[in-house]
């Protein structure tokens, strides 16, 4: 796998490796955008289309992860899904945060 994904793809929240299409196309994705502060975990903010007969659309729910490009040097990226905001029954907005955030919630035991 090489090059930028065509599409965002979704995943299981327990997904480990990349080697495969997840669920499935997120292909009404109509606005994405990854942003990456110094000092802060990247963060996912896109807006996808509710069409009839997406089969996918049922599948995007709060934990799973969606499979994303954020840019040049920053490919295959997954982001865990933290919200997701209703848009007058035509969209949704979803928010979902880089998976090296699961860390900052990781306490460690000697």
């Amino acid at each position: 796998m090489t090059g930028f994904l065509d599409k965002p793809l979704l995943f299981q929240s327990t997904a480990t490796s990349i080697n495969s299409f997840g669920i499935g196309e997120l292909t009404n994705v109509t606005e994405l955008t990854v942003t990456n502060e110094l000092n802060e975990v990247p963060q996912l903010v896109m807006r996808y289309q509710i069409v009839d007969g997406d089969k996918i659309f049922s599948e995007i729910k709060k934990d799973r992860l969606i499979l994303t490009d954020g840019g040049d040097g920053y490919l295959r990226q997954f982001f865990r899904i933290n919200k997701i905001d209703n848009i007058m029954n035509q969209y949704i907005d979803i928010t979902a945060t880089h998976i090296i955030g699961d860390l900052f919630l990781t306490t460690l035991k000697n």
